[in-house]
C-alpha cells in the first residue's frame, strides 16, 4: 500500500491533511529562518558597521512570529466551516493585525539595537557620540513607529482614522492657542538642542553682558553669617561721587565664598543701561538692614576696579 492509499484509507477529511501540511511547512520555515539568521548574524558581527548585525538581530523573533501568524491563518482558512463560525470570520483581520504588529515590533527592535551598537562604539572610543541627541532621536522614532502601527491597525479593523486625525488637528490648534508660550519655549529649546551652539564645559555669556565672579571673606571674620545677614554687591559708575548705585545684588544668608552674577536685571532704576566702566564693591550687613551699619562689618572692593560689563572671574575680598 503506497502513501496515497494509506492517506485515503484513514477516516480523515482532506482539509485536515491540508491544514497539517501547512502547519508542518510553517514549522520547517520557522526553524529554517532561525538557522539562516543565526548563520548570517555570526558573519555580520565581524563587520564594523552598526546597521547590518542590528538588522539581523532585531529580525529574528519578529520574523518567526510572522511566519507562524501567516501559517496558522492560512491553515485556519482551509477549515470548511470557516464561513459559518463566528471565530473564523476574524481570521483575515487577525492575520493583518498580526502582520502589522510584527513589522512594528521589528522596527522598534531595530532602532533599539542600532542605538545600543552606537553607544557601544562610543564607549570603546571608536567614534564620538552625543548620547542625548541619540536618545532623543531613538525615542522619537519609536514613538512614530508605535503611533503609525496603531493607526494602521485601527484602519485594518474598520475604524475610520480620518475622524481621529481631524480631532487631533482641532485639538492641536486648541492646545497651541492655550499653551503658545509653553510651545514657543519648547521649540526654542529644541532649536538650541539641535543647533548645539555650545557644549558641556563652555562658558556662556548672555547678551546682557553680566559681571560674574566671587565674593570671599578674609580670615579673621566669623564664618557664620547668621540667617539675617545679607550680602550686598554694588556697582557704581567709575568716577561717580555719591548718588545711588547703578546696580545692586542682594544675597541673603551667604555661605562664603559666594558666586554672583550682576547685570541689567539688578539695576536700581529700571530702563537704565548697564554700561561701564564700573567700580565693584561689596559689604556684609549682619542684621539685614541696609540703612544701619554696625562696627566691624566686613566690606571690600575689587582690586582691579574699574571693570566692564561681561567681565568674569572678578574677585571681591571682604576685609
Amino acid at each position: 500500500m503506497n502513501l496515497s492509499e494509506l492517506v485515503s484509507s484513514l477516516p480523515l477529511e482532506p482539509w485536515v491533511w491540508q491544514a497539517f501540511v501547512v502547519v508542518f511547512l510553517t514549522l520547517v520555515a520557522s526553524y529554517a529562518a532561525r538557522g539562516i539568521l543565526l548563520a548570517w548574524g555570526r558573519r555580520l558581527e565581524l563587520t564594523a558597521t552598526p546597521w547590518d548585525d542590528a538588522l539581523v538581530d532585531s529580525l529574528r523573533r519578529p520574523l518567526r512570529v510572522l511566519i507562524w501568524v501567516v501559517g496558522i491563518a492560512f491553515a485556519a482558512s482551509l477549515v470548511p466551516v470557516a464561513g459559518e463560525g463566528t471565530i473564523f470570520e476574524a481570521i483575515d483581520a487577525v492575520r493583518d493585525v498580526g502582520v502589522v504588529a510584527c513589522i512594528a515590533w521589528f522596527l522598534v527592535r531595530f532602532v533599539a539595537r542600532v542605538e545600543a551598537n552606537l553607544v557601544a562604539r562610543a564607549d570603546r572610543g571608536e567614534r564620538a557620540l552625543d548620547r542625548a541627541t541619540l536618545d532623543a532621536v531613538a525615542k522619537l522614532l519609536r514613538a512614530s513607529i508605535i503611533i503609525t502601527a496603531a493607526l494602521v491597525v485601527m484602519q485594518t479593523l474598520g475604524f475610520s482614522i480620518s475622524g481621529v486625525l481631524a480631532f487631533g488637528g482641532i485639538g492641536g490648534i486648541a492646545v497651541g492657542f492655550a499653551a503658545r508660550d509653553m510651545l514657543a519655549n519648547f521649540f526654542g529649546g529644541l532649536m538650541i538642542y539641535l543647533d548645539r551652539p555650545f557644549a558641556i564645559g563652555d562658558w556662556i555669556r548672555s547678551p546682557d553682558r553680566s559681571i560674574e565672579g566671587t565674593v570671599e571673606l578674609e580670615a579673621g571674620h566669623a564664618p557664620g553669617t547668621g540667617a539675617r545677614a545679607v550680602l550686598y554687591i554694588i556697582a557704581r559708575p567709575a568716577g561717580a561721587q555719591g548718588g545711588p548705585p547703578l546696580a545692586v545684588k542682594r544675597i541673603v544668608a551667604p555661605a562664603f565664598p559666594v558666586s554672583f552674577s550682576l547685570g541689567p536685571n539688578d539695576v536700581m532704576i529700571q530702563g537704565t543701561a548697564f554700561e561701564g566702566p564700573l567700580n565693584l564693591t561689596a559689604r556684609l550687613d549682619r542684621d539685614g538692614d541696609p540703612l544701619t551699619r554696625e562696627a566691624g562689618e566686613p566690606a571690600g572692593a575689587h582690586d582691579g576696579n574699574p571693570v566692564s560689563p561681561g567681565a568674569r572671574n572678578v574677585v571681591v575680598k571682604l576685609r
